[in-house]
């Protein structure tokens, strides 16, 4: 069974050979090299046939990065108007220091995380539920710059 690894935009299959990329449960034409540069938001999972055509496995699904931002880090904020709690994902191919921080309207951090040093995937659950409704900011920020993205609690 084929697993999928992420850096940035790119997902990359752990079979060398016979892989075929599906986005949204349809076949992605012509994308059948071991890695694959995502255009966008979507789930993606990669199917694999052996040398011969007869034996085929497939990859667990795997929600794809929407945005990558310019200091090079792939992020998915989700669900997006959200009430309760949210779910954020980075993806980054460098160990440099990434720094998060939701912010409300006027500016007061309501939620940080700082000095995150990974290679790969990050996901972590944001809780909402004491948020007054209203339009928040994720700042993410590494030595290369800042990404920001606003988030609508309701």
């Amino acid at each position: 069974t084929p697993t999928i690894t992420i850096h940035g935009d790119t997902l990359t299959s752990s079979a060398p050979s016979g892989n075929q990329w599906y986005l949204n449960g349809s076949l992605i034409p012509g994308a059948t090299n071991q890695t694959y540069i995502a255009q966008g938001w979507g789930t993606f999972k990669v199917v694999v046939k052996d040398s011969i055509g007869f034996c085929t496995a497939s990859s667990a699904n795997f929600v794809g990065i929407s945005e990558v931002s310019k200091n090079g880090i792939g992020y998915t904020i989700y669900p997006n108007p959200a009430h309760g709690n949210l779910t954020l994902v980075l993806q980054s191919n460098s160990t440099d220091a990434i720094s998060i921080e939701m912010t409300d309207i006027v500016g007061k951090i309501v939620y940080n995380k700082k000095n995150l040093s990974f290679v790969g995937r990050f996901e972590t659950s944001v809780d909402l539920v004491n948020l007054r409704k209203g339009v928040y900011t994720f700042t993410i920020s590494n030595s290369k710059g800042n990404a920001t993205k606003k988030v609508v609690v309701y």
